[in-house]
């Protein structure tokens, strides 16, 4: 795959595969999973809605359990949802759907094309203790502000400070924040 064609892509499960992120990324491939989710919430069961909201809830633990990856890869394998849920309906559902969902994983994953590093220097305590709240509260609102707070710290990544002045969609696991968390 082209950056050209990454950046037109309206079928994310063509574009992880592609790229190879379920497998290299497990934790962004779940928060991709949930947001997904999040899409075709109304289309979910009960226990499905409840099982993800408890996992979302308590997401570092399932980062790092192994016992309880292998229990989110089994799930996601038994129900098929996730990205097979996502095909699952593409008969049903609009085109919408589908290029919301790539969105998602450009916004999860960003643009495997142009891979940034953060500099240490933009990493100010500003910058820092917006990047948290944004991610705890999910105050994706505040992305300008970040976007600020970055460029007052000396980015002049156009990728990075588009990206936080940008519509969106946001979701946890944003690839800005979680480059400047630190976070795999």
């Amino acid at each position: 795959m082209t950056e050209a064609e990454w950046l037109a892509a309206t079928d994310p499960g063509e574009m992880l595969i592609a790229s190879r992120f379920a497998s290299d990324q497990p934790r962004k491939f779940a928060l991709f999973a949930f947001a997904g989710y999040r899409l075709i919430w109304d289309c979910l069961d009960e226990a499905t809605q409840k099982w993800v909201a408890a996992v979302e809830q308590n997401e570092a633990a399932h980062w790092n359990a192994e016992d309880d990856w292998k229990q989110f890869e089994l799930r996601l394998q038994r129900e098929e949802v996730g990205v097979s849920c996502l095909r699952e309906l593409q008969p049903h559902a609009s085109q919408s759907l589908h290029s919301q969902a790539s969105d998602l994983v450009r916004e999860i994953f960003g643009n495997p094309f142009r891979p940034v590093v953060v500099e240490p220097s933009w990493l100010t305590s500003d910058v820092v203790a917006l990047a948290a709240g944004i991610y705890e509260d999910r105050a994706f609102d505040r992305m300008p502000i970040l976007a600020d707070a970055l460029q007052d710290a000396g980015c002049d990544n156009n990728d990075i400070l588009n990206h936080c002045r940008g519509e969106g969609p946001h979701v946890r696991g944003c690839w800005v924040i979680d480059a400047l968390l630190g976070k795999a």
